[in-house]
């Protein structure tokens, strides 16, 4: 099992350098939407739709400003790294558990809604940088429409998409602990 890990890696990394020259036109497209939504979350604080004073806005603008500076690094590999193995500290589970909180507070509605962008801007990042994570991501998106209970040998694989797009989240879900695109450790 350690050999077919070592060779799956081994062949995203190659992967990954043969479509390297396109990189710096994606991490420009990725700065720029991550710019545009700096931008419509200032300007939401300007009009007053949301409190530029609280602790949630700070988080937000404080994120995606490391974002930008960071996008370069933002990549399948660092996000695995954060997501299966996520920094265990007592001070940042808190921090997670606050921000949560905060998401679900109706009051919080605008600035939740910024939240969902940040993280859908990441994923559009990997999804632009990662030519496996396209290929991957569209083939289980076409499993998951497949019509599988007349299929019966696909339920297992349905149940595997599931899985997948469940652990998806969560993986995405643990980039708030990734000190280079989350500014969770210094809001708090």
């Amino acid at each position: 099992m350690l050999i077919f890990w070592g060779f799956t890696i081994a062949g995203f990394i190659f992967l990954d350098r043969l479509h390297k020259f396109n990189r710096e036109t994606r991490e420009l497209d990725a700065q720029f939407h991550f710019y545009r939504l700096r931008d419509n979350l200032r300007e939401a604080a300007i009009k007053k739709q949301v409190n530029p004073k609280s602790w949630l806005f700070n988080f937000l603008d404080r994120s995606i400003a490391k974002a930008i500076d960071n996008v370069d690094t933002i990549s399948l590999f660092n996000i695995l790294i954060w997501g299966i193995f996520p920094y265990n500290d007592e001070e940042i589970c808190a921090a997670r558990k606050q921000l949560e909180e905060e998401l679900k507070n109706p009051k919080n509605r605008v600035l939740a809604d910024y939240y969902g962008e940040y993280i859908g801007t990441i994923a559009g990042a990997l999804w632009s940088r990662h030519a496996v994570l396209r290929f991957t991501t569209t083939k289980i998106l076409e499993l998951s429409k497949l019509d599988i209970r007349r299929i019966s040998i696909f339920y297992y694989v349905k149940s595997e998409v599931v899985k997948v797009r469940t652990a998806w989240k969560n993986i995405l879900g643990n980039q708030m602990e990734n000190p280079l695109v989350s500014s969770l450790r210094e809001c708090h």
